[in-house]
């Protein structure tokens, strides 16, 4: 019987929900569901010693997913700054006014 895969599983829906994932971010993909996949393989090996180790993955595996958006701070991180943005843009029309 295959192991069950909760991890991987829980990993590839939240790379399916995200919006800000694009190829360039592969390498990262390949990342996290490498830790996904050791995590899940040691929790079906029953071995708690096994387990424990790879549970070593599990902030690695956090930092990737928030890195690639896929995570409620990761989001806010990622998400456009409409404050600064604004505030930009009105800077900029001042400036365009000015050398008019």
């Amino acid at each position: 019987m295959a192991a069950p895969r909760k991890i991987r599983t829980a990993v590839l829906a939240s790379f399916e929900a995200s919006a800000a994932i694009t190829a360039a971010d592969a390498g990262a993909q390949l990342l996290a569901l490498t830790y996904a996949d050791a995590i899940d393989m040691a929790k079906a090996a029953g071995d708690a010693g096994t387990l424990t180790k790879a549970l070593y993955l599990g902030p690695h595996l956090l930092n990737v997913l928030r890195a690639l958006g896929c995570t409620p701070d990761g989001r806010e991180a990622a998400a456009p700054d409409t404050e600064t943005d604004s505030a930009a843009a009105a800077l900029a029309n001042l400036q365009a006014e000015a050398n008019a």
